[in-house]
């Protein structure tokens, strides 16, 4: 599939954008169409391997985008999962949650068994990549219940009310977060206690962590946007998307400064660390459930959205770090593209096509960085693709302005 991107970005003299629109035509429909995707989760140990729910028509398997149903329904009631959890360390277990409870799996769903049916309204799993035994279920109605032994059992920790995600220090399990009604409540000590921080903008719908940097957080609400923490989540600021409702977040494995917003206006992506967002999925909307694989050396990000489950290979990807001014600085970043390989640049500027062909190699991890300052001839329209390997890239359109007001 032909891989275009087209990047519009709002400006104004004097302020950097933190919102923009692109437009990308590299997404490819895994199947479940007509279905409301409403979780997803990937395989860790099974590259090529995910896991949707939906809201009536049962949990699927989708391996290499050829999608199996492993089940109709789990329990006598809704057919609805709600959420979804895979073993970091063996793929035949799962833990899923419907209407009627918390299953467990061990055989990558050809059985099922039922866990608890006391936790109900269970909306988030996340199981500890440090110790797969111990597990964390978010309840949209009872707050937060742990289990140390794989999901065979649970006890309720003391956190009750609303509770729509759970996130665990991928560096220091005792370290989790939860996002609920009224902000983001933290326990330093596994769950045995937590402390509630004040929150003004809504039910935190998401959560995501900084693999490499832990106090780095990023938490969505449902009615106001992206905010951050840098320090393990002592305090909160806007990163962005203010105003629409944030579902998911997911951190880039490869490159942690490289976020993936779900919202009901459809995909986002920020690759400074939420300064700036835009939008990389026009026609995709009611993003409910990003999911992102590390099968190297190509990434990939699934998403869940009212009409089926949609994925895209994320390498090599071309971004561009700019105000779009004349007369400004500007970076160019290949990033999960294959190591040590040739990069040839070609684009159009103002109509006519040009190419580099040997614009430089990528280094030992994929990723080759270019700078420079926009000339005031630079002023019009482009479009900048890269071939790495022989690999296309997205193709990125923008407009460079001449932003002086004298």
């Amino acid at each position: 599939m032909r891989v275009v991107i087209r990047l519009f970005l709002l400006l104004s003299f004097g302020a950097a954008p933190t919102v923009g629109s692109a437009k990308t035509d590299f997404w490819t429909r895994l199947g479940l169409s007509g279905e409301r995707v409403t979780a997803m989760a990937v395989a860790p140990a099974s590259p090529g391997t995910i896991y949707a729910g939906t809201l009536s028509g049962g949990l699927f398997q989708i391996v290499d985008r050829e999608q199996k149903k492993l089940v109709d329904h789990l329990g006598s009631g809704s057919n609805a999962v709600t959420a979804i959890a895979v073993d970091p360390q063996n793929s035949a277990v799962l833990i899923a949650a419907t209407a009627d409870g918390v299953f467990r799996t061990s055989d990558t769903g050809m059985h099922w068994s039922a866990v608890d049916a006391t936790i109900v309204g269970c909306v988030a799993l996340t199981i500890d990549a440090q110790d797969p035994k111990i597990i964390y279920a978010g309840s949209s109605s009872a707050g937060v219940y742990k289990s140390i032994d794989g999901g065979t059992s649970w006890i309720r920790t003391a956190l009750t009310g609303s509770v729509q995600a759970v996130a665990i220090d991928p560096r220091n399990h005792s370290n989790v977060y939860a996002g609920t009604s009224s902000g983001i409540a933290r326990s330093t000590d596994g769950g045995s206690s937590w402390i509630g921080d004040a929150w003004t903008d809504g039910t935190v719908g998401a959560l995501a962590i900084n693999p490499f940097e832990p106090n780095i957080l990023y938490a969505g609400s449902l009615s106001a946007g992206v905010f951050k923490s840098s320090n393990a989540g002592t305090s909160w600021s806007e990163s962005g998307l203010k105003g629409i409702p944030v579902h998911g977040l997911v951190v880039d494995i490869q490159e942690p400064d490289t976020v993936y917003a779900a919202t009901d206006q459809g995909p986002f992506k920020s690759v400074d660390a939420g300064r700036m967002w835009y939008r990389i999925g026009e026609g995709l909307t009611s993003i409910r459930a990003p999911v992102m694989s590390g099968d190297l050396p190509i990434c990939r990000v699934y998403v869940g959205t009212d009409d089926g489950a949609f994925a895209t290979d994320i390498g090599p990807v071309l971004t561009l770090h700019s105000n779009l001014c004349v007369g400004t600085a500007w970076t160019v970043v290949i990033s999960h593209a294959p190591g040590n390989a040739p990069a040839r640049l070609l684009g159009t500027s103002n109509g006519i096509s040009w190419e580099i062909p040997n614009w430089g190699t990528t280094n030992g991890a994929g990723m080759l960085t270019t700078t420079g300052t926009f000339p005031a001839s630079a002023a019009g329209t482009h479009n900048l693709r890269v071939e790495v390997g022989g690999v296309p890239s997205n193709l990125l359109s923008f407009t460079v302005l001449n932003c002086r007001t004298d």
